[in-house]
């Protein structure tokens, strides 16, 4: 019998799903007694953290909207963003795709809307991996830290050349060869610029879970930061199983089993971490997408 890459799509979504509740059930007393006794100011911070962290990948998106001829401004952007922020919790892949090709008038609009979701996607996880690496590296051998450093910034340098995108997609040739011909010179990105906007995108993403991180528990800004690091690689680690939603379970397992080297924190506790920031990540996208229809209504967002 065969199984239609749908079929696989669900029960990979309702596996994670079904392992965020179980992490939920088993972490319950942990979770309980933390919420208790959050610190809003920081929930605060990490929102206004992850609003510039969505603000930033608008303009990306934008400008590689842009670069296939996609006649689109930021507050289009914006609008097109933050009203398909929910779709991504749905199972199916391609719903996000579909909302934002579904408010754009362009030809081939559906593998444009793909594309640059890939471009910036691209961006984001390579620079995210390399960045991070080098974070965990500095504990250990600060020559390897600059190293990796280095390569973050020289993978993006290198992803926005057309000679390494042709390379890259040279298995998706016959879809790549649509889009790559109707790329114009007008919108490429700036080198500086891009390496400013991926800069920013992972500082406030590490600023986003950091706070949460210190609305729920008292520790210090390092570790912080260093548990910020690890929920990135498995924030990553989601996006690269594309298949599965919202990386549903897959962000949780990697985040576990890298936050179990930590040793300040015991395993409830790094249980507790993975579900408290997926619920504050699920009700901050709830209410961007939330204020997004409202300023849609209002006509203020275009």
């Amino acid at each position: 019998m065969t199984v239609s890459r749908l079929k696989i799509t669900y029960i990979l979504y309702f596996l994670g799903l079904g392992f965020v509740f179980y992490l939920l059930h088993s972490s319950w007393s942990e979770v309980k007694s933390q919420v208790a006794d959050f610190k809003i100011i920081y929930l605060v911070i990490s929102t206004v953290a992850i609003l510039m962290h969505t603000l930033i990948g608008c303009w990306l998106l934008k400008v590689l909207l842009n670069s296939y001829k996609v006649d689109i401004d930021y507050s289009q952007t914006c609008k097109v963003f933050y009203l398909s922020q929910l779709s991504k919790y749905l199972p199916g892949v391609i719903w996000g795709f579909a909302i934002q090709a579904s408010m754009l008038n362009s030809e081939k609009v559906i593998k444009k809307v793909v594309f640059s979701n890939i471009r910036l996607m691209l961006f984001i996880t390579v620079f995210s991996v390399f960045i991070s690496a080098a974070f965990i590296a500095s504990q250990y051998s600060i020559i390897v830290a600059f190293v990796l450093l280095i390569i973050s910034f020289l993978s993006i340098y290198c992803l926005n050349q057309d000679v390494v995108l042709n390379i890259f997609f040279k298995p998706f040739q016959k879809f790549h060869s649509l889009l790559f011909l109707e790329k114009s010179r007008d919108h490429e990105i700036e080198t500086k610029k891009l390496f400013l906007s991926c800069t920013t995108l992972y500082l406030t993403y590490l600023l986003t879970i950091a706070s949460i991180v210190l609305a729920f528990y008292d520790v210090t800004l390092y570790e912080a930061i260093e548990i910020a690091v690890y929920h990135c690689i498995g924030w990553v680690a989601g996006i690269l199983v594309f298949i599965v939603p919202a990386g549903m379970g897959v962000r949780e397992i990697i985040f576990l089993a890298l936050g179990s080297q930590l040793d300040n924190f015991t395993v409830e506790q790094v249980q507790s971490l993975a579900i408290l920031t997926r619920f504050v990540q699920l009700a901050q996208d709830c209410l961007f997408s939330f204020v997004a229809m409202i300023l849609v209504q209002a006509k203020i967002l275009k």
